[in-house]
């Protein structure tokens, strides 16, 4: 899913191949803002099964819950390479190591909420689990924040592009328009 279409970008130019004369081709992707459309799908889906994983925790039905045991597995393998696909597309690459380390951290803190939420399931609700559980479906719909920056993010990168393209197309028509050392403008007709 993070690879997604990552063939059709274009690649950096290097500086040989950039004066050679070459078939027009049609525009390609570009890199980052693909990179980008897939974190936005990845962490769509991710979230769309913790969505479930959520629905399924609330249902007291043990066929229920060994759905549940899975989709938290296949959930926690999910984050982690979304994570990972996020901090390669937007982050250079000597960031990564702090980057996971961060995410590290930050997921140890929330497991130390683990058992002060135990503790108030087993004493003010009696050992049912079903509104801390609803909490945590309801405060997992917050992981569809990041989708909507990483869209927002991805439209200013796209209109950045629009702009950059736009600029280059009107410095090429004024070189088409120089004037030539006698004060004629410069054609590609003889007359």
């Amino acid at each position: 899913m993070m690879d997604w279409r990552m063939k059709e970008c274009e690649e950096q130019k290097s500086p040989e191949t950039e004066g050679e004369k070459s078939t027009p081709q049609p525009p390609r992707r570009d890199g980052k803002i693909q990179k980008l459309t897939n974190c936005i799908r990845a962490f769509i889906i991710t979230n769309l099964l913790l969505v479930l994983f959520g629905i399924t925790c609330l249902i007291n039905n043990l066929p229920v819950q060994v759905v549940s045991f899975i989709l938290h597995t296949v959930v926690r393998g999910f984050i982690h390479s979304c994570c990972g696909g996020l901090y390669a597309a937007v982050y250079p690459t000597n960031h990564f190591g702090t980057l996971i380390g961060l995410q590290s951290l930050i997921s140890a803190l929330f497991a130390l909420l683990q058992q002060p939420l135990f503790m108030v399931m087993v004493g003010n609700l009696h050992g049912d689990p079903y509104w801390i559980n609803l909490g945590l479906l309801i405060f997992s719909l917050a992981g569809f924040l990041l989708p909507g920056y990483l869209f927002y993010h991805r439209r200013n990168l796209v209109r950045e592009k629009e702009k950059r393209e736009g600029e280059a197309v009107d410095q090429q028509e004024s070189a088409s328009l120089k004037q030539h050392s006698n004060g004629q403008l410069a054609s590609n007709y003889e007359i």
